[in-house]
């Protein structure tokens, strides 16, 4: 439940005499507002964005700073963002603010394993370096519970597995790819229900979320490279539909979001390929388009229908 919808019943509850104006006070300040989604997103996309500005800058007189100077550089540079996390999640700043710090500490590591293979000569796989990285951060993600950096992880360990089934060719299928991230996918998102055993609770919702976000984007681009695509994504319909009924019950907006938006890419991919051989490309473009538009303005309608039913 989100702090406006628990704002507007502890209005209700207090006008209809069922709790007082003080327990009323006591509910809201047992929970707290926190920061946004699209707070949290923007500052997700600044950090990152800073940290590449840094390194752009960095990598722009690359040639003229001394080797030492630029480990040193990385290293002063992760001690500040893992303190200022640290500091200020300690003192009770908004989440935003430490978010950032902790983002920096996450992203920095990658930056000096790639320093120190060029300063010291080192050759190996990528895959080794991204699965140093994942290990690097896993300390930081487990002991702040951060959100940024619990997400830092995922993204290095989905890059791991890439690079090192293209090292290693065990898997030589696209579709057998995207089978391989379909189950990384659903092993995140069983693994994410054991943060509901720790205080960050939170952090289930995200890894969750990506989990199955995972899972149903590899599903849907693995119909792109099988011959019996559309039994694939026909199942595929169905289990989204039965996923937005779950989420329903259960009260979990955000994978609410995620069918919705499976139903969308399925309704969309199939008139496409359906008809890709029978018109014209114009008639394609304009139809699909017109199809886009009505489709995404059914499903947000609904959703938004849903939604409010749920508030």
């Amino acid at each position: 439940m989100n702090r406006a919808t628990l704002e507007r019943l502890v209005r209700e509850w207090t006008g209809e005499g069922m709790i007082s104006e003080e327990q009323g006070r006591a509910i809201l300040a047992r929970h707290p507002a926190r920061a946004g989604a699209w707070l949290m997103a923007y500052v997700l996309i600044g950090g990152v964005l800073a940290v590449a500005g840094i390194s752009l800058l960095i990598a722009s007189n690359w040639q003229a700073i001394p080797a030492l100077v630029k480990l040193a550089g990385v290293l002063v540079l992760l001690t500040v963002g893992t303190v200022a996390g640290v500091e200020t999640q300690r003192r009770g700043c908004p989440r935003a603010v430490w978010e950032c710090g902790f983002l920096v500490a996450a992203v920095l590591p990658l930056l000096g394993l790639m320093l120190v293979s060029q300063i010291f000569h080192l050759s190996g796989d990528v895959s080794g370096m991204l699965a140093v990285w994942t290990l690097a951060v896993t300390p930081l993600m487990l002991l702040s519970g951060s959100g940024a950096a619990f997400f830092v992880w995922l993204v290095a360990g989905y890059f791991w597995l890439g690079f090192r089934l293209g090292e290693t060719h065990v898997l030589r299928e696209f579709w057998q790819v995207a089978l391989a991230y379909a189950g990384a996918g659903a092993s995140v998102a069983g693994a994410s229900q054991l943060w509901l055993q720790t205080p960050r609770r939170e952090l289930r919702t995200l890894g969750e979320f990506i989990g199955v976000a995972t899972v149903a984007f590899a599903l849907w681009v693995t119909g792109f490279d099988i011959p019996h695509w559309f039994a694939l994504w026909s199942t595929l319909f169905l289990v989204a539909l039965g996923w937005i009924w779950l989420s329903m019950t259960r009260e979990r907006i955000h994978q609410v979001n995620v069918g919705f938006v499976l139903v969308g890419l399925l309704i969309f991919s199939t008139f496409l390929r359906l008809v890709g051989t029978m018109a014209q490309t114009g008639v394609i473009f304009l139809s699909s388009g017109v199809v886009l538009l009505l489709t995404a303005w059914g499903l947000e309608w609904l959703r938004r229908r849903l939604v409010r039913k749920l508030s």
